[in-house]
């Protein structure tokens, strides 16, 4: 872990369940490593901002 953005995902719209795909790239489309990713997610909602973080395991 550099603790550099490896990519950057967007969503928009009302959703009880929202869901976003990530194919294993960064952001110039090159595919990461194997390891340990920190994903934060960010919610933002008319009373402000959620955040969520949790860690994720790429193994190819």
């Amino acid at each position: 872990m550099t603790g550099e953005r490896v990519a950057r995902l967007q969503g928009y719209g009302p959703s009880d369940l929202f869901q976003i795909e990530w194919d294993l790239t960064n952001d110039n489309g090159d595919g990461v490593r194997n390891g340990a990713y920190l994903v934060v997610i960010a919610i933002r909602h008319d009373t402000g901002t959620t955040v969520d973080k949790s860690f994720i395991a790429v193994v190819r």
